[in-house]
């Protein structure tokens, strides 16, 4: 079985068919009398073999022309074409041939034939045959126009006179076309007319006819069916152009780009009109009608004094015009509110309105007298609407609210007659119609009023320190437009029912190993007793001052953890009641700036300093120190060992010098200081310095200038309990390093630290310079200050006793 089924599979493929070439046309249908072109495609794919040659006969249409195709040769007749000298080989699917036949004259549809040969390679032949439809149009041309049209006008007196049709016929298309004319009595004249697809033009002779006289026409039209349409009619003559009429703007008046002309003809009922501006020919076109027109100008025209003009023609081609001057304004005027502000409150005032134009204002409408004196309280709107000369209108609405009315006060505490601490709190309610915050003020007989914006409708404390015993006391409060109302008065005694008040100076950052002066301001108005403040443990007394200040040292242990910490304030009056304040701060590591330097050189000798940065806990230090010297600052990268080196040239002036070297932390600048003098040859000495600082400053200075050799001896100031940054170096009017930067104003606590030096080998002058800065650094109370920021906790009002 196996062997047989391989012998019917060979069997199959031995005997496939082989097709036949298929000849196809398009198209198979044409009007008579037309010229068609037609598209003949030989499918030969998997044919019978190679197509050399063709032969078409058309025995029904007659043949006309043949398209050419490289490959091909052809021979053409009137009834047979025959292509050769070409192939159609077995794998093309469409070979196309093109010709141009012509059906002749027929009454009615008809059948035809092509018929034709193809000859293969072999010279075997296949004839084919296609059958085609030649149809009858029996369906005359149509007239779609013409000029002059029946009972319309033409031009008298014109001897050339332009005669268009347009005429046209679907089927099979336009052969001829004629036009005659005549005074409708007298034999007719015929006008040579150019054709082309139906469009046809020719000229008419009409000088003897007058705007009285009539001509009469007719029109045939003969298509390639030799099928005619006749058609008659007359028409006038016109010899009166049109009479244009410009309405506005006229005599210089305004325009905001609206024109208006008025058009009237003899016989005319629509125009041609062209509108020109300042002699520019044509700017714009429009179809007008008999009567008023309008129109906008589509050109951009610049504001100002322009002519224009309207010139209209009618359908005869007479023209009529008129012009005149005009100013182009299509800038809406300007209304300004000068006063009072939109949207704002108000009494009783004038409303102060400013409307201006480029040109010229014509009206201006108020919606409501400007005297707000009549208008009722509450919201209130006021409309302006401005007209200028040309027409153009601006309107602004302006809102308005009128509060003649005062705040209501309600006092919520305290009772009339009532007794309470001399810290007095006084709570209040008030509201207002128009106003959100009103400023009111509690006036008593025995201090200074006390004055507060309170939010309207809501319930507001007024602070008040009175002295102790009995006092009247009242409320007056006042909106923005000054309207104000008093409460009643009332009578109170003041007791003192609470401990001090302490206010402590705000502490940011303090460096282990260091000791911080614990400032407050502490009072009472019965006395202070006593002041302590808690550190991890530690209770100091707090040491009157002077002046409600209390002061106690606390030494920071070099080993304690850096963290955050809180000092705890306890103060007694003479009443035995206390009050207490926690006041949050920040140790951090110490560090220390060792710096080195000459101790004095040539005048524009060059210098090397050098030194390091030193951590309290002996831990690598990184980062940048930026030194300041004489006339320059730069920013060093410190070393693997923490070690720094920079070099920069002396002064060429004699004199003692300083150099500052500084390093920035996350919360802290530490610097150091050391001086260097400038020696010409003849005073030269070979002293050298060197210093070690762990000073972290708040000092945001650079390079402080030239100290002089041998400088007078100023008294020493009265000791303040805080040094400034001025009092210990001079600051430059362009600071070069900058510290952190808290909210608050800086302060300077007081803290200490330590300078070491190669003090005997220095020159006098420079020792001299290093005494006196030692000790105004010990009269202000300390070498170094910083501070910390402020924590998220609830603040205190200070008052007027912040310090």
């Amino acid at each position: 079985m196996k062997n047989v089924f391989v012998f019917a599979v060979v069997l199959l493929i031995l005997v496939a068919p082989v097709l036949a070439a298929e000849v196809t046309l398009t198209p198979v249908e044409t009007y008579e009398s037309v010229e068609a072109e037609f598209n003949m495609q030989i499918d030969n794919y998997l044919g019978y073999d190679v197509i050399t040659q063709v032969e078409l006969n058309s025995p029904d249409l007659e043949l006309i022309d043949v398209l050419d195709f490289l490959g091909w040769s052809s021979d053409l007749s009137s009834s047979q074409i025959t292509w050769y000298d070409g192939t159609v080989e077995n794998n093309v699917k469409n070979a196309l041939f093109v010709y141009t036949a012509k059906a002749g004259l027929v009454n009615q549809d008809e059948a035809g034939t092509i018929a034709g040969t193809l000859t293969y390679d072999d010279f075997t032949t296949e004839d084919f045959s296609i059958n085609v439809t030649i149809k009858n149009d029996n369906t005359p041309p149509v007239l779609n126009n013409i000029f002059p049209a029946n009972n319309s006008y033409a031009r008298a007196y014109n001897n050339n006179q332009e005669i268009r049709i347009n005429a046209s016929d679907s089927e099979t298309g336009i052969k001829e076309v004629q036009y005659e004319y005549s005074d409708c009595t007298n034999p007719a004249t015929q006008v040579n007319l150019t054709c082309n697809e139906g469009e046809c033009t020719g000229n008419a002779d009409f000088a003897n006819y007058g705007e009285n006289d009539t001509a009469c026409f007719t029109v045939e039209i003969t298509n390639n069916a030799e099928e005619t349409t006749t058609i008659s009619g007359s028409f006038g003559f016109d010899n009166t152009p049109p009479t244009v009429t410009l309405l506005s703007p006229v005599n210089n008046s305004y325009s905001n780009n609206m024109f208006r002309f008025e058009v009237f003809d003899n016989k005319a009922t629509q125009f041609d009109c062209e509108i020109e501006i300042d002699t520019l020919n044509d700017i714009q076109e429009i179809e007008a009608f008999e009567g008023i027109n309008a129109f906008a100008l589509e050109a951009n025209v610049s504001e100002g004094a322009h002519d224009w003009k309207i010139m209209c023609t009618d359908a005869v081609g007479l023209q009529g015009e008129d012009q005149d001057s005009f100013i182009y304004d299509i800038t809406p005027p300007m209304i300004d509110l000068n006063g009072p502000a939109d949207n704002s409150g108000i009494k009783d005032v004038m409303i102060d309105i400013a409307v201006s134009d480029n040109y010229e204002i014509d009206t201006v409408d108020y919606s409501r007298e400007l005297n707000s004196s009549v208008w009722p309280d509450g919201e209130n709107t006021l409309s302006v609407i401005a007209v200028d000369k040309a027409g153009n209108t601006a309107e602004e609405v302006f809102n308005f609210y009128v509060d003649r009315k005062a705040p209501e006060i309600s006092i919520v505490s305290p009772e009339d007659g009532a007794s309470f601490d001399y810290h007095g709190t006084f709570v209040v309610q008030v509201t207002d119609d128009y106003d959100d915050s009103i400023e009111c003020a509690v006036s008593t007989s025995v201090a200074e009023p006390v004055t507060q914006e309170v939010n309207s409708g809501e319930e507001s404390t007024i602070n008040v320190m009175l002295p102790l015993g009995n006092f009247s006391w009242y409320m007056l409060c006042v909106d923005d437009l000054g309207n104000s109302a008093q409460s009643e008065q009332r009578t109170a005694t003041a007791e003192d029912l609470t401990g001090p008040d302490i206010f402590v100076d705000d502490i940011n950052y303090v460096a282990r190993g260091t000791d911080l002066t614990l400032e407050a301001a502490v009072t009472d108005i019965s006395g202070v007793k006593q002041v302590t403040a808690n550190f991890e443990g530690d209770l100091l007394t707090l040491v009157d001052q002077g002046n409600d200040v209390y002061q106690a040292v606390i030494s920071i242990p070099a080993d304690q953890t850096p963290g955050d910490y809180d000092i705890t304030v306890e103060a007694m009056d003479n009443n035995d009641q206390i009050n207490t304040v926690v006041e949050e701060m920040t140790v951090v590591e110490n560090y220390e700036v060792n710096v080195n330097l000459p101790g004095s050189v040539e005048p524009n000798a060059n210098i090397a300093v050098t030194g390091g940065v030193t951590k309290d806990d002996s831990s690598e230090v990184a980062g940048i120190v930026t030194i300041t010297y004489p006339d320059g600052a730069a920013d060093v990268e410190l070393n693997e060992n923490s070690d720094f080196s920079y070099d920069f040239t002396a002064p060429d002036s004699d004199g003692s010098y300083d150099v500052i070297v500084a390093y920035e932390t996350e919360n802290l600048i530490y610097r150091a200081t050391e001086s260097f003098s400038v020696v010409s040859p003849a005073q030269q000495t070979s002293d050298s310095g060197s210093g070690s600082k762990g000073i972290p400053f708040d000092y945001q200075g650079g390079y402080s200038g030239i100290k002089p050799e041998e400088p007078a001896p100023e008294p020493e100031p009265e000791p303040s309990g805080e040094a400034s940054a001025s009092e210990l170096i001079e600051p430059t009017e362009e600071p070069v390093v900058v510290e952190e930067i808290p909210e608050e104003e800086p302060r300077v606590p007081l803290a200490t630290g330590a300078a070491t030096g190669l003090f005997d080998s220095l020159g006098q002058p420079v020792k001299w310079g290093l005494i006196i800065l030692t000790l105004a650094g010990l009269i202000a109370g300390g070498v170094y200050s910083f501070r910390k920021k402020k924590k998220g906790s609830d603040e205190i009002d200070w008052g007027p006793k912040f310090r």
